[in-house]
């Protein structure tokens, strides 16, 4: 069968087929009519709710599924799902969808359920704006492989995309595009009916240069600020120890969490350069008075209190593990594991402790890397893995989580480009519990025939030899020269240049 990801259960296709044209109708078995929303938009069939003699689909609601399991039967009196909660009648309808002929729907049996709970897509659209209808494309491609969740990041230093009616001066400063309130709430209802929760992302106390240009006084020396035009690593960011920064991120979140019925909002916490704080009489005293051991400490005091903000808004925070520096921490929280490094690496103890993780390896699954880097094989065989340790099966491994940086990919071919067919594989890994690399190009193949967006071919998906290697020293000194640019970006040595490259398993001479 052509399905991605491949079911782990029962999955067999038997002779002969069910004429589209008999599905006419559903009997919803109790589940809500809008279960068949985009089953309908895809299809084009009419599934309206009707009474059970009438109907050629049934649903029937199953307590002894697991979440988003799912049982499909097409036989030739109809089609039967079965499943416990909303979300697997979705991806029972998605799986129908993906089989479905011409002339209709092949006999099947088919008894799913995922290998991990979460199974996301990161998509940056501060560094570079991407329009609502390439979001919406976005969100329909990966709600057909099953990836339950859309990580929107949405602030960052170069600009901020979130209409805030409280505090207008965040979307209009600079002349920046950004999404209206009614264009977010349209993203998130469209997700929700294909099965796709948006955890939207404000990186704070890091990463916030746009909003500082906006509010000077949110900072430390409460200075003016241009957003930068690149990427980087900023040292302007949200000053801790101002009662008025707490009062201020406390209507924003107000404002903002509403528009997003997610029970988890990502806080980022990633990067945050603490030079201003140590000079910051306001942080000085913050620190003091909080009991802290240094200004990491005092980060993980900020965080809490955005955490309590939250909270209040019925959500939990989200968070990169850089926060994990300190040992105050939120409760409770989940964590979102991007990179090792040995002054942070206390990913592995806080999944002693009970901890949830999403991982999001940078070598392995951040797209915005050329496939030179992260080639098709290799993001399918990926597993959770920390310091050489794997948690694939660790129970607090929540699931994994591809991310795309937009720093450099300004168009939505390029931006397709690189999702996909990377895309496929990430949702594989994800979900499916025996992987086999050939089984799934072949079925890749079939797939990207008629694939709607702009994708790189399989045939440069995994690029080898001597021409792979000279790309990647030609790419290396490229970003080597775009970091000298920039005056707050590290001065690379051939050191750090080959510790970063040996993340990806390269090794190749850079001058």
């Amino acid at each position: 069968m052509k399905i991605i990801p491949k079911p782990n259960g029962i999955c067999t296709k038997r002779t002969g087929s069910l004429p589209a044209y008999l599905v006419k109708g559903a009997n919803l078995g109790g589940f809500p009519a809008w279960i068949l929303q985009a089953f309908a938009a895809r299809s084009g069939l009419s599934t309206k709710p009707v009474p059970q003699q009438q109907a050629r689909m049934h649903f029937v609601q199953d307590a002894a599924l697991g979440a988003e399991a799912y049982r499909l039967t097409v036989y030739d009196d109809g089609i039967m799902i079965a499943a416990s909660s909303e979300r697997g009648a979705v991806w029972a309808l998605t799986s129908l969808y993906t089989l479905m002929e011409d002339d209709g729907f092949p006999y099947v049996t088919i008894e799913d359920t995922p290998k991990y709970a979460h199974r996301g897509f990161m998509l940056d659209c501060a560094r570079h704006f991407f329009p609502v209808d390439v979001v919406k494309a976005i969100i329909e491609q990966n709600a057909l492989l099953k990836l339950n969740v859309f990580h929107w990041h949405l602030t960052d230093d170069q600009a901020w995309r979130i209409e805030s009616k409280r505090f207008p001066q965040l979307h209009t400063y600079g002349g920046q595009a950004y999404y209206t309130q009614s264009e977010i709430k349209e993203v998130v209802e469209y997700a929700a009916v294909r099965g796709v929760e948006v955890i939207p992302e404000i990186d704070m106390p890091g990463h916030t240069t746009a909003m500082i240009a906006a509010f000077p006084q949110l900072s430390c020396k409460a200075k003016a600020v241009v957003p930068p035009k690149k990427g980087g690593i900023y040292k302007t960011i949200l000053c801790a120890g101002k009662d008025d920064t707490y009062t201020f991120l406390r209507e924003l979140l107000d404002e903002v969490c509403p528009l997003f019925p997610s029970p988890h909002f990502h806080l980022g916490g990633d990067e945050a350069p603490k030079d201003e704080w140590q000079n910051c009489p306001h942080c000085r005293a913050k620190l003091a008075s909080c009991g802290g051991q240094n200004y990491e400490d005092l980060q993980g005091f900020f965080t809490q209190a955005l955490a309590e903000m939250l909270a209040a808004n019925g959500k939990m925070p989200v968070l990169w593990n850089d926060v994990l520096k300190s040992d105050i921490l939120p409760e409770p929280f989940s964590l979102q594991h991007w990179v090792e490094m040995a002054d942070i690496d206390r990913t592995r103890p806080y999944l002693a402790k009970g901890g949830s993780v999403v991982f999001s390896d940078m070598f392995h699954l951040y797209f915005d890397y050329p496939l030179i880097f992260t080639g098709l094989q290799r993001v399918y065989s990926y597993t959770p893995q920390c310091k050489g340790n794997d948690f694939t099966a660790h129970t607090g491994t929540a699931g994994i989580e591809a991310c795309l940086w937009s720093e450099r990919v300004a168009d939505a071919e390029t931006l397709y480009k690189q999702i996909y067919p990377r895309l496929f594989a990430l949702a594989e890994a994800a979900w499916t519990n025996e992987r086999n690399y050939n089984c799934f190009e072949a079925r890749l193949a079939h797939r990207l025939k008629q694939f709607p967006l702009a994708y790189t071919p399989i045939s440069e998906s995994n690029p080898e030899g001597a021409a792979r290697l000279a790309a990647i020293q030609q790419y290396t000194q490229y970003a080597i020269a775009a970091a000298g640019a920039n005056d707050n970006a590290p001065v690379f040595t051939p050191e750090m240049i080959q510790q970063f490259l040996a993340g990806f398993d390269i090794s190749i001479p850079i001058e």
